[in-house]
């Protein structure tokens, strides 16, 4: 496990595009979470991106966000799909997985008693 500031916009900006860019070929177990909690999001602008030496101030563009649709609407499980995407995009990169890699394990459930909330959902969500 590593650690991913998910408040760090330059970092957030660049998994939530990797996932952006696949999402047609991204699959899943047919969480009903996970599906819930997707849409429930929506892409918007963060911050200003820093300009690069030579960049034109109208082409600056903003980083990517993740946000809630409305409120009291829970976005935790698509926010995780996209930090596990770029993970594994990352260790692919990295050449520590082949693309074609089965997932190392499959999707456990991990009993409310080990500190997980019966309504996260997280437990059951696997990729």
């Amino acid at each position: 496990m590593l650690e991913f500031p998910t408040n760090v916009e330059q970092r957030m900006d660049r998994a939530i595009e990797r996932f952006q860019t696949a999402a047609a070929d991204i699959t899943h177990d047919g969480s009903e979470d996970l599906a819930r909690h997707v849409k429930n999001a929506v892409i918007v602008k963060g911050s200003r991106k820093k300009l690069r030496p030579g960049e034109e101030t109208d082409l600056a563009q903003h980083y990517l966000k993740l946000a809630k649709r409305g409120d009291g609407l829970w976005i935790d499980a698509a926010v995780a799909a996209v930090l596990a995407y770029h993970a594994r995009g990352r260790a692919i990169e990295d050449g520590g997985l082949t693309p074609d890699a089965p997932p190392p394990a499959p999707p456990m459930s991990v009993p409310a008693a080990a500190g997980w909330s019966e309504t996260s959902g997280l437990a059951t969500v696997g990729f």
